[in-house]
């Protein structure tokens, strides 16, 4: 919950992107783990289970977090 606080508060204050971005980035980092070191985490089984879906959807997060630094980054 501290990440995405910090998040919305980049809208004000630039400093608290990096913050939250990295905060954000080790959690989902830190589960995708569990797809590496999980016998039988990566079968057809698994991945379309709820646990697979739990595990898949931080790859879908970390894709937006790039996309949110990169539009962060422009300036408009």
């Amino acid at each position: 919950m501290l990440a995405v606080a910090l998040l919305i508060a980049a809208i004000y204050n630039r400093k608290a992107l990096w913050i939250g971005v990295l905060m954000s980035l080790a959690v989902f980092v830190m589960t995708q783990t569990f797809l590496a070191t999980t016998p039988g985490a990566v079968t057809s089984s698994t991945i379309l289970s709820t646990t697979g879906h739990f595990l898949i959807k931080d790859l879908w997060f970390i894709a937006n977090l790039i996309f949110f630094l990169k539009f962060t980054e422009q300036k408009v």
